[in-house]
């Protein structure tokens, strides 16, 4: 009887953890996107293990951000030219989509630079969340956007 509680125990505990060990995290846990903010570092080609970085990323601060606004919504911007949309995170398979597509706002027509960030977004799928920076994974995991986190 003893082994039977012991062994219910043990069972129960790994229900609520994950048999991962792992805790799924989300929204109000302490690895959510929810009221983050970002600046793109590069974009990074895993299977050639190479960052590109944006050309304006240092010299402008509000350039290729990210922001998480809440726990569906984000918005950012590219250069000159700013988006908004909503997200869907699964903290459990680490999965990511932007619902519909990203809307923008047109300042100017945006370089091919800006169009390629705004359209990786689009393809993102799956996410990797770690204290200060955010890998948005797309390409069946062959590049990612690598984010640093905004104070």
């Amino acid at each position: 009887m003893k082994n039977a509680k012991l062994l219910l125990c043990a069972l129960a505990m790994l229900a609520f953890i994950g048999c991962d060990g792992k805790e799924p995290v989300g929204p109000g846990g302490k690895n959510t996107l929810a009221y983050t903010k970002w600046k793109l570092i590069g974009f990074f080609d895993v299977n050639e293990n190479k960052l590109t970085e944006p050309v304006v990323a240092e010299s402008c601060d509000n350039c290729y951000t990210l922001q998480f606004y809440d726990t569906t919504g984000c918005n950012g911007r590219a250069v000159k030219n700013s988006f908004r949309g909503y997200y869907r995170a699964n903290y459990t398979y680490s999965t990511i989509e932007f619902v519909d597509s990203l809307s923008e706002t047109l300042v100017e027509e945006p370089d091919e630079e800006a169009n390629r960030y705004l359209a990786d977004l689009q393809n993102v799928n799956a996410f990797e969340l770690k204290d200060v920076e955010l890998k948005l994974y797309y390409n069946n995991k062959k590049n990612y956007l690598l984010f640093k986190r905004r104070q």
